[in-house]
């Protein structure tokens, strides 16, 4: 009896020294949005993905919760602006606590309007266009097509008119 006590003291001591976190399973840049509005918030929702982007943390409310991303990019992805001009975002350093600070190379955020930020984010030899107007973003080619890209929505926008 006093060594299953004691195996049960151990387990739980070590389950929760452990902070075991949930991975949240099939999410993909297609399906970010989709999967992150399903989280309760009040102000906004990001996620944050560190180092390689290999690991993924969400951001309620700006508190980090237990659920975490694994593997949404294959390689460390480069984040531009939403313009021609293609500059890199560099994005302040994650702090989980006072020990643990990473870099921070991906940060998709949605406010309680459910608008999310707009970049231009490449993954090796692919192209994303996140536009806060769209669910999903659009896929292109090469990041050299982007100019293109741009020229082409102004020309959608003055044929509207």
């Amino acid at each position: 009896m006093i060594v299953i006590i004691l195996i049960s003291i151990v387990y739980y001591f070590t389950i929760n020294t452990f902070n075991i976190k949930t991975q949240v399973k099939n999410v993909n840049l297609y399906n970010l949005k989709e999967k992150l509005l399903n989280y309760g918030f009040n102000n906004s929702i990001s996620l944050q993905c560190i180092n390689d982007g290999k690991l993924c943390h969400i951001l309620v409310d700006g508190e980090v919760i237990e659920d975490t991303i694994v593997n949404l990019f294959d390689e460390k992805p480069t984040v531009y602006t939403y313009d021609k001009k293609l500059d890199i975002i560099d994005y302040p350093s994650l702090e989980l606590n006072k020990f643990d600070i990473f870099d921070v190379c991906f940060v998709y955020s949605i406010n309680k309007y459910q608008k999310s930020n707009d970049m231009i984010v490449e993954v090796g030899e692919k192209v994303y266009i996140f536009n806060s107007i769209y669910n999903k973003p659009t896929n292109i080619e090469y990041i050299s097509d982007i100019s293109i890209y741009f020229d082409d929505k102004i020309q959608e926008v003055k044929d509207a008119f």
